[in-house]
């Protein structure tokens, strides 16, 4: 079997097999990574991170009805007197996408915020090198449209 290894650290090869008590055997390297692939991995590891990020965010706006975090933004700067020249039964529509926008906004840069934070510490040390978004998610603000 395979051992398992820390991909942050370490690599592993085949070496020969060996014949052993009657059959063969494969027999794993466990090698360190070079200074090169140790940042090649934490690139890979970043930006499968800031994918996942934003896959969330979209996937958030979506359940009110929004493409994504950028079709959501649209309407940032719908103002109170964009609101009264529409007719009467449109203006609690263009509140409603006004507000849940507005949400978005600071949902959206909170999000981003504590992920830049938590790969500020990765990059300086502090923690360890998530493996996956599944490492750090939790540690997102949570996802939820105000009442």
């Amino acid at each position: 079997e395979k051992p398992v290894i820390n991909l942050s650290l370490q690599k592993l090869t085949e070496a020969e097999p060996v014949y052993d008590n009657g059959e063969w055997v494969q027999v794993w390297q466990v090698l360190p990574l070079s200074q090169q692939e140790k940042e090649e991995y934490i690139a890979r590891v970043r930006s499968d991170i800031v994918v996942a990020t934003q896959k969330r965010l979209d996937d958030f706006m979506f359940t009110r009805g929004y493409d994504n975090t950028k079709s959501i933004g649209q309407y940032k700067d719908l103002s109170d007197a964009d609101t009264a020249e529409m007719p009467e039964e449109e203006r609690p529509l263009a509140l409603k996408f006004r507000s849940e926008c507005r949400y978005a906004a600071i949902t959206t840069t909170r999000t981003w915020a504590k992920l830049y934070l938590i790969l500020d510490e990765v990059n300086s040390g502090v923690r360890p090198i998530p493996s996956s978004y599944a490492d750090i998610e939790p540690e997102l603000p949570l996802l939820e449209w105000p009442l």
